[in-house]
């Protein structure tokens, strides 16, 4: 019974009507419609029983979701994870930089400071 069922029904784009539930737009709107208008077509057609076996094919669906909303959740921490860490390493950066920067402007005191000492030294030799 199920390949003589109309498209939509046998689609995954039933997986998007549910995840449309979290999310509605109007393409959600037109499958929920359209998924409507085919239901009432096969419970005309081939009676209640045809639409009862379309309950497991939706709850697998469902299942599926849930799974793919679980592995969502998990890479999203790891996501926000990543994120700290890179915020950890843009501090130290930054933290380095300066450390350079400040390292240079003392190599550049120290070495006017030798040339001062070295002109010193030849002027008391001189």
């Amino acid at each position: 019974i199920l390949t003589k069922m109309p498209p939509v029904t046998r689609s995954s784009k039933l997986l998007h009507i549910i995840i449309g539930l979290f999310f509605i737009d109007q393409e959600v709107i037109d499958l929920v419609s359209m998924l409507y208008n085919e239901l009432k077509s096969v419970k005309a057609t081939y009676g209640e029983d045809a639409i009862e076996k379309l309950v497991p094919h939706v709850g697998s669906l469902v299942t599926r979701l849930n799974d793919l909303s679980k592995d969502n959740s998990g890479l999203n921490q790891e996501i926000d994870h990543l994120r700290d860490n890179l915020a950890s390493v843009e501090h130290r950066c930054i933290d380095l930089n300066n450390s350079y920067k400040d390292k240079s402007v003392m190599c550049c005191e120290l070495e006017e400071q030798y040339d001062a000492d070295v002109a010193s030294l030849n002027a008391q030799l001189a």
